[in-house]
């Protein structure tokens, strides 16, 4: 028979299921604000916790080289960024960067989107670069019939 885990031990994990989902109704409840006043830092922080407690569908991949990935603003990078992000084994997401004048420290485990168009491009600063709708093809997430253009 196991035995049963000490009080303090079962306080700490109600607890923790208890932010859980909290965390949860706050990311419905940050979706459903228009996008001027969502924090959408917060949001993807919020993302990015709910992801790394759900079962993923498939293994990601076993890169682990930061991405660029770039396409048209409003072809839905934020919005599927932490499924493309769990595809490709990317720990960290960075929205609306500029690839010329990226930050130090994000040639491992970053997810870069930006709206520059880097078509004809497979690299950039030694980092690949793909196309929004390529990436989500990848991931498996929707992409906009009108925006397969980025290829």
């Amino acid at each position: 028979m196991t035995e049963r885990p000490d009080r303090p031990v079962r306080q700490l994990h109600r607890r923790l299921r208890r932010a859980d989902r909290l965390l949860q109704e706050a990311e419905r409840a940050l979706h459903d604000l228009p996008d001027h006043l969502c924090p959408t830092d917060l949001l993807m922080r919020i993302r990015l916790h709910n992801a790394s407690r759900a079962a993923a569908a498939k293994e990601p991949t076993t890169m682990h080289e930061s991405i660029i990935v770039f396409g048209p603003a409003g072809c839905g990078k934020t919005l599927n960024a932490v499924s493309i992000a769990r595809h490709f084994g990317l720990a960290r997401i960075l929205d609306d960067q500029n690839p010329f004048a990226l930050p130090p420290g994000v040639a491992t485990d970053t997810l870069i989107l930006t709206s520059v168009d880097l078509r004809g491009r497979s690299d950039h600063g030694g980092l690949r670069v793909i196309p929004y709708a390529q990436a989500a093809a990848e991931a498996g997430v929707f992409t906009p019939v009108n925006q397969t253009d980025t290829e």
